[in-house]
């Protein structure tokens, strides 16, 4: 058959009607196609658009932020978020090069950090690379700051209040264990890893460039890595939550015998900051006392922990101490900064206004249940003094881990064997030490090393200025087991105590509505995570939601057993309390 043929249409119409003649009868021309018009092109549809990526990984947006008036100028506040105390948690240019681990996007993007619950958006020519609160540069490493731990924003319906001081939601272990994840996969794709090399040094570097980064990456995975394991738990921290001492202890105990570990699951909610420097007693079992150089012992404590770098040496430490990256002059400056911060007072206008009836009524039930333990304070006053109560475990009932885990936790003397637990004084350590001996021997030393530096007048100073009182409340008393009065939890000042939720030591009650009822009627489950606040029953909203952390009571060291005061109240009494409690 003729393609072309049949390519005109006349004639194939010519050779199909022969064919069909028999049966069809004669074919004609058919007459010339009248013209139509063509069928309209359906409109599309325009495609969805694209949903924008939430701002808060929660859906927790503030379209704007306020800061309270807590004593701090803002220029006082800007220094307390970026002063370096000597942290180096690793290269500051890797972690602002570094990729997430499952895309390109960098680690350090704002809205990766908000996953973890650190703040964003501060600006400052003491912060040129944005980073978030908490976050400094150090040198030439990556180090954390107070702000870290002790700064928070509350949201309500879009409105962000910043709690300078505040206990945050900063979910530690969780950004760990990510930025591990993003090392982990720097050092094994190519790509990430040319890519990490080209942002650090301006383009492609050399062979001996990219060989020293990498070395620098594969070291700062090994440390972190560890990190994470000598910290595992059976029971989980989340949000809000860190085994700040357990991580301290296994620090201070890795340094001297690498192979000392206990496991980290005594968490508890990071502390309120304010009034700190007025405490004779501090810590959430009130074991650390603040008279003399007890202050600067607890914050060089704190930077071991945050992965300040020591040199111990315990040949040289009666002489030198312990070199350190502990940076002693900024920790003063900070303990001052601190000393002048006040508590928190209710925002009324954001929050809603607070009625003056339940407040009176409030006040006076305040004065029955809580006032013997919560003593009351002046938060402005600059003269003011908190005497901390201790209670025993027998009495305040509530989850003993964190209490028992002080007494508990040690390991092998190691490099200290043989050695004082004060540097030149004290008794000798024999093969074995608690965590708390080996961390005093530490601090010891690492102040004896600034003791003729910059801070030598000042250090002198808080020496001879030690006004240590015994400590106060219904604590056990045993000559023959001094450690006995450990095991305690510390009931502080409340006032402030609307904006540290979650409750009890160890975070396992969501409001304080919840804390005054009876521990059979506390949520045996809720989610932490959220920053959207509930005014009515003061804490954060608590319901299940994507992405949240499940907090379980029923596991070990959550417990939201004891502190059974003001729990036999009526439903109208219980509101003029927790009124009262907004007030303070």
């Amino acid at each position: 058959m003729n393609i072309s043929l049949l390519s005109r249409p006349s004639a194939a119409l010519a050779v199909a009607c022969a064919l069909a003649l028999p049966l069809l009868g004669a074919c004609k021309e058919p007459d010339a196609p009248k013209p139509h018009p063509l069928p309209e092109t359906p409109e599309q549809p325009e495609p969805p658009p694209t949903p924008p990526v939430p701002e808060d990984w929660f859906g927790d947006e503030a379209s704007k932020v306020i800061t309270l008036e807590q004593g701090w100028t803002p220029g006082e506040a800007e220094a307390y978020y970026t002063t370096p105390q000597g942290s180096e948690f690793m290269p500051y240019a890797i972690f602002l090069a570094l990729e997430q681990p499952d895309s390109e996007a960098l680690f350090r993007d704002p809205r990766n950090m908000r996953r973890f619950r650190w703040l964003t958006g501060f600006t400052s020519p003491r912060n040129p690379d944005e980073l978030p609160i908490g976050m400094v540069k150090d040198g030439e490493a990556l180090g954390f700051t107070c702000a870290a731990c002790h700064t928070n924003q509350i949201n309500f319906k879009g409105t962000g209040i910043r709690v300078d001081g505040g206990p945050p939601l900063l979910d530690f272990v969780g950004f760990m264990e990510a930025l591990v994840a993003a090392l982990d996969a720097t050092l094994k794709d190519e790509a990430k890893f040319d890519r990490l090399a080209a942002r650090i040094h301006g383009g492609p570097p050399d062979d001996a460039k990219k060989a020293a980064l990498r070395a620098q990456l594969e070291e700062s995975y090994k440390q972190r890595k560890a990190d994470i394991d000598m910290n595992k738990a059976d029971t989980a921290g989340g949000y809000a939550r860190l085994d700040a001492f357990g991580r301290i202890f296994n620090r201070t105990l890795t340094l001297i015998e690498s192979s000392n570990t206990n496991p980290s699951n005594g968490h508890v909610s990071y502390p309120a900051l304010w009034d700190t420097p007025q405490h004779d007693y501090v810590q959430w079992d009130g074991f650390l006392e603040n008279a003399g150089l007890g202050a600067l012992g607890r914050n060089v404590g704190e930077v071991v922990g945050v992965f300040g770098r020591i040199d111990v040496k315990p040949a040289d430490a009666p002489k030198i101490g312990y070199a350190s990256s502990v940076n002693v002059p900024n920790l003063l400056k900070l303990e001052g900064w601190v000393t002048t911060l006040t508590s928190p007072v209710w925002p009324e206008e954001v929050l809603p206004k607070l009625d003056a009836d339940k407040v009176k009524a409030g006040a006076a039930l305040y004065g029955e249940h809580c006032e013997r333990c919560h003593l009351p304070i002046d938060r402005a006053d600059p003269a003011r003094e908190v005497i901390a109560q201790l209670y025993k475990l027998e009495v305040i009932k509530t989850d003993p881990v964190t209490a028992t885990n002080i007494i508990r936790y040690g390991g092998t003397s190691g490099l200290l064997e043989g050695t004082k637990e004060k540097i030149d004084s004290g008794n000798k350590f024999g093969p074995q030490l608690l965590a708390f001996q080996a961390l005093s021997n530490l601090v010891t030393g690492i102040i004896r090393n600034n003791a003729g530096g910059e801070a030598r007048e000042q250090i002198g100073a808080m020496a001879k200025d030690s006004k240590a009182t015994p400590r106060q409340g219904d604590l056990a008393r045993d000559p023959k087991n001094p450690l006995a009065s450990l095991l305690a939890y510390k009931a502080r000042p409340l006032n402030g105590v609307w904006a540290s939720a979650p409750y009890l030591h160890n975070g396992s009650v969501p409001t304080l509505d919840d804390l005054l009822r009876p521990p059979a009627e506390r949520p045996r489950e809720f989610w932490v995570g959220r920053r959207e606040f509930d005014p009515v029953k003061v804490g954060y909203v608590s319901t299940d939601f994507e992405g949240g952390f499940k907090f379980d009571t029923t596991l070990p060291g959550n417990s939201n057993a004891g502190h059974e005061f003001g729990i036999e109240l009526s439903d109208e009494e219980r509101a003029a309390l927790v009124e009262y409690l907004k007030s303070l």
